[in-house]
């Protein structure tokens, strides 16, 4: 058993590791700094929201046009919004209609403009900001009023990302807007529904985790949230973050997770036994066998990263949980270099150092067995 579980923990290393240096020196992205966006001049509530709209439309199409295109279009709305009454007339205003079957347009003064993938994504955006209106326009201020609700020692992660999934993923044409304003204003009410939402909460919730994630871990956005909730951090358990679930988090389990987790005594099938969990649930599930403080779900994240540089091109021999061929780049030890082996792997940046470095002692190779020879 001691061998067993000693892959997972040298698993588990790894992703620490590469999660720590995503985050470490994590800016705002490019959306963030272009023109159209820094000269709104947004304040950190309003940035908040921008990032919580645009993270709606953030389903199968490409991140960087969502963050690129999409993000500037978005944060204009906001900047809008803070002044308007009727937040369907802004949206209809700037709602410029396609044509039959096709997915309507936003519009900016005409040089700004962004498409969703979705039609029902215009009436999740609808939505949110009809309900935001009952919370003075502020996400921050939502969350701020839910915690008040629950006496804020009896609240979590996890009963904040019900509430926001009411607020913005729940069908309007099964729960009005109204309707969901009473419960999310009445304890007994929000408690009832939270039983019901927690027993499944890593599926088709990809959206939901990964702007809430990007609250508890990208520091400048969890700065926006403590400017007006100081304390918000208190009510954050790493733990209770599911793993979003990305497109790149599937491959990334079907090329090593599901392998490594079977022959290592996790549960992968579902409640029949015929067909393998998703990626979310398959990573719950690791942490609950190994138990680990050091370990949460949302770390597998790591894996939107990794997956599309080394999974999707079959760099089996460089990648850390392959043949780890690249500590070939490493640089020399003491180096005040950037890790160059994280830059290959993730693309993200963070400062070389060799102590705990799982490159140099191995950790990961030959943990995912589908590698390339």
């Amino acid at each position: 058993m001691a061998i067993v579980m000693d892959e997972l923990e040298r698993f588990v290393k790894v992703v620490g590791w590469l999660d720590e240096a995503r985050w470490a020196k994590a800016d705002w992205w490019d959306g963030w700094k272009s023109e159209s966006v820094t000269q709104l001049k947004l304040s950190p509530d309003q940035k908040v929201l921008a990032h919580w709209i645009t993270y709606i439309t953030d389903m199968q199409m490409s991140a960087k046009i969502v963050w690129t295109r999409g993000l500037p279009v978005f944060a204009a709305i906001v900047k809008e919004y803070v002044d308007v009454d009727d937040p369907n007339k802004l949206l209809r205003n700037r709602r410029k209609p396609k044509g039959k079957g096709k997915v309507d347009t936003f519009r900016i003064n005409g040089n700004l403009e962004f498409t969703p993938r979705y039609p029902y994504h215009h009436d999740q955006i609808k939505r949110t900001l009809v309900i935001l209106k009952e919370y003075d326009k502020s996400l921050v201020q939502f969350i701020s009023k839910i915690i008040e609700l629950y006496g804020n020692s009896d609240i979590g992660i996890r009963e904040i990302a019900h509430a926001l999934y009411l607020l913005t993923y729940t069908d309007s044409k099964k729960l009005s807007e109204n309707k969901t304003i009473k419960i999310l204003q009445n304890r007994d009410e929000l408690d009832r529904s939270f039983i019901k939402w927690n027993k499944n909460t890593t599926n088709n919730k990809k959206r939901l985790w990964a702007a809430l994630r990007d609250y508890v871990k990208h520091d400048k956005l969890c700065k926006c949230f403590n400017n007006n909730l100081p304390k918000w951090t208190e009510y954050i358990n790493l733990s209770d973050l599911e793993l979003p679930g990305d497109v790149w988090n599937g491959l990334f389990a079907e090329k090593m997770l599901f392998p490594l987790a079977e022959r290592n005594g996790v549960n992968i099938k579902g409640k029949r036994g015929k067909s393998n969990v998703n990626a979310p649930m398959l990573a719950r599930r690791i942490y609950e066998k190994i138990g680990s403080a050091s370990f949460y779900p949302e770390q597998l994240d790591v894996s939107f990263d990794i997956a599309s540089r080394m999974c999707d091109k079959s760099l089996c021999d460089i990648c850390v949980f392959g043949k780890n061929k690249a500590k070939d780049f490493c640089a020399e030890p003491g180096s005040s270099k950037l890790c160059p082996v994280i830059l290959i792997l993730t693309g993200n940046k963070q400062d070389c150092s060799t102590e705990n470095c799982p490159i140099i002692t191995g950790d990961g190779k030959g943990l995912c067995k589908g590698q390339v020879y």
